[in-house]
């Protein structure tokens, strides 16, 4: 426990250093090298760098696109999950492993297959169009932790309310969908995170009608120090506030489970 927390500690510590640096960078136009600390901090024009019109539009699509993408990944992710765990066997196994073959695919492999296909079905430069492809590469950030909870609870609780009369779907609304709650919400943080930051795909099937905020923001990295300061913090802070949010919710189901037990 004790090396454990030594190197979270080292961790937070090297978070630190880096936000002080950034911070640095976002209050200094140009920092010479080899110097880490600027000589002088501008505050000119640092408010007027930003077009919070298109910053605020930016952010309110790549966060719907992102709600988008995990509805689109749980829908499909759960029945599945649900399929290849109920029924354990050398073919399932096998369909698993190539479930997570999206992994290794290149991240523009689905943008080029679909685009033509959402030109045809005129939803190309949509909100949607951008969901379901970054889904295709990001639907195994969801099924494998939903998978694996599954895979290591078993279904013996199920079997009981199989036994005492209840129906299928009673005991999957009452006993397994409560119990999916962490790995649904693990999964949908991962999911988030691919979404929020993915240029390439929300850049080509955007067809700049839809632009997310990575799509508004990176062509903009080497202008200016910070402007790159900017981006970083936002890209930065987005997983590290759905971190504590998942944590703080495993604390509570933590907690909740140990007053059970007492019970």
């Amino acid at each position: 426990m004790k090396n454990k927390s030594f190197v979270f500690r080292l961790l937070n510590i090297f978070y630190v250093i880096l936000f002080v640096q950034l911070g640095f960078w976002l209050l200094a136009p140009r920092i010479p090298y080899p110097q880490i600390i600027p000589d002088r901090f501008d505050f000119e024009g640092l408010l007027a760098l930003q077009n919070f019109d298109l910053f605020f539009s930016a952010l309110f699509s790549s966060l719907l696109v992102a709600m988008l993408v995990i509805i689109i990944t749980m829908m499909f992710a759960m029945p599945l999950a649900l399929l290849l765990t109920r029924h354990q066997s050398t073919t399932t196994r096998i369909l698993s492993s190539l479930l997570y073959l999206p992994l290794l695919a290149p991240v523009l492999l689905p943008a080029f297959g679909l685009y033509e296909m959402f030109i045809r079905a005129n939803i190309i430069g949509t909100h949607l169009s951008i969901a379901i492809a970054q889904s295709t590469i990001l639907f195994p950030y969801m099924l494998k932790p939903i998978e694996n909870f599954l895979k290591f609870r078993g279904y013996h609780l199920e079997l009981v309310a199989a036994d005492l009369g209840e129906s299928g779907l009673n005991s999957f609304m009452k006993i397994t969908l409560p119990a999916l709650i962490s790995p649904v919400i693990f999964g949908s943080f991962l999911v988030f995170i691919g979404s929020f930051n993915d240029y390439l795909i929300a850049f080509l099937i955007g067809d700049l009608q839809v632009s997310t905020l990575s799509v508004v923001l990176y062509p903009l990295i080497q202008s200016d120090n910070r402007i790159t300061s900017i981006i970083t913090i936002l890209f930065y802070v987005a997983p590290l506030i759905l971190l504590v949010v998942y944590s703080s919710r495993l604390k509570i189901i933590k907690k909740a489970g140990n007053s059970y037990a007492r019970t």
